[in-house]
């Protein structure tokens, strides 16, 4: 339960009261912290807009890395690493969702800024480091995971649109 100054002080770490990072300090001042080894973890990407956000990418970094925080912090209690799968998961939706307002944006950016754009996002540390945390485990994650491991920004960019062409049509893509 929150009390008031635990809530001023999340409200002091996160811009608003529903970001990971608010939430994310709050269960890292927990006294007491329960597992639910079969909890399903629903992501849910962020609707695309009319128009290219060149912020996205930073958010979920930071949405990450507080999560990452928070695992760290509970790690005693993190039976098997799931608090860490978790996140990677987390990240794995955000890049996809980041790589998606990219590339079907129909406002979006050059070609030349995108390709630019979509190397940083495939190089970055963090989405190296997602790819060895879940290359045992991503079934289920759908047609990016491949390009995305393989930092091939053109294949990206096709199996987006292959993905969202099957999601117009009903097909399933995972």
């Amino acid at each position: 339960m929150y009390s008031r100054p635990l809530f001023e002080a999340c409200l002091s770490r996160g811009k608003a009261y529903r970001t990971v990072e608010f939430m994310a300090y709050a269960l890292s001042q927990a006294r007491f912290v329960s597992g639910c080894g079969d909890a399903c973890f629903h992501a849910v990407a962020p609707k695309l807009t009319d128009a290219f956000d060149p912020t996205m990418y930073v958010r979920i970094s930071d949405d990450t890395r507080a999560l990452d925080e928070l695992a760290d912090s509970l790690s005693e209690a993190d039976s098997g690493g799931r608090l860490k799968l978790a996140s990677q998961k987390f990240y794995f939706a955000g890049l996809v969702a980041c790589i998606e307002n990219l590339c079907l944006s129909p406002h979006g950016v050059s070609s030349i800024e995108r390709s630019a754009r979509m190397r940083d996002m495939l190089e970055a540390p963090r989405t190296r480091q997602m790819v060895a945390a879940l290359k045992d485990n991503h079934r289920g994650l759908g047609l990016l995971f491949g390009p995305i491991a393989s930092a091939k920004p053109a294949r990206c960019v096709m199996c987006t649109h292959l993905a969202a062409f099957l999601n117009r049509t009903g097909a399933k893509t995972a």
